[in-house]
């Protein structure tokens, strides 16, 4: 064996052509997107929500439509359109969120059943909302 072919704790006889840590860099890339990639796809869960769960969505609509009722105060005492765009970024964030994640697991299996497409076009739907949500909100801050 040649010197360059000498396994040791930086190269090993299959990687020859650079060190170890650049394998484990992309291992970590790999295991980072395996436990954070499923946030960035689309829910499609169904069937009825735990109790606790209702609670919290049914507060985080109380909290961002008070929010959003604060916002809009806002925008007309000073006639700015920046609080207008911000109260209805949080307006969708918050309460048009809860609403459809609400209807998703409770109103849609009462709706149309078991329709996959149904229940795909709803979960997308609240993606969208999210969207333009923090669009409307970015652009009250960039004014």
């Amino acid at each position: 064996m040649t010197a360059e072919h000498i396994p040791t704790a930086e190269y090993t006889p299959d990687d020859r052509t650079g060190p170890r840590t650049h394998r484990r860099r992309r291992s970590v890339g790999a295991a980072f997107g395996l436990v954070f990639g499923p946030l960035q796809g689309v829910s499609v869960e169904q069937g009825a929500t735990s109790p606790v769960e209702t609670a919290l969505l049914l507060g985080l609509a109380a909290v961002g439509g008070f929010l959003t009722y604060q916002a809009i105060r806002g925008y007309r005492r000073n006639d700015d359109r920046s609080m207008l765009l911000f109260g209805a970024g949080l307006f969708l964030l918050t309460v048009g969120h809860a609403g459809l994640k609400l209807f998703l697991a409770l109103g849609v299996p009462l709706v149309a059943g078991d329709s996959p497409a149904f229940v795909f076009a709803v979960a997308s739907t609240s993606q969208a909302v999210d969207i333009v949500g923090l669009v409307a909100i970015f652009s009250a801050i960039l004014r």
